[in-house]
């Protein structure tokens, strides 16, 4: 769990109190379940680690959230 918070607080550095984000973490499972799979994740971890996000006021985004250009290499927010 520490590692987890340790990456998705490492963009702060990257971005300035009370104006918009220039980083986010994204976070990508393979799978949730307690098989002991590699790549799997269980779900009392998973559960844990979505409880930090909520505790701490991050804003979770879809992938469909996210606008890919390719001529600045960069992600924006979809304003849809």
């Amino acid at each position: 769990m520490l590692r987890f918070i340790q990456v998705v607080n490492g963009q702060d550095k990257y971005n300035k109190p009370r104006q918009p984000a220039d980083a986010i973490p994204i976070i990508v499972y393979h799978r949730i379940d307690d098989s002991g799979a590699r790549y799997s994740t269980t779900v009392s971890l998973f559960a844990a680690e979505m409880q930090y996000l909520h505790d701490n006021g991050f804003n979770i985004i879809s992938r469909t959230d996210l606008i890919y250009d390719n001529a600045t290499n960069s992600f924006y927010l979809n304003n849809r």
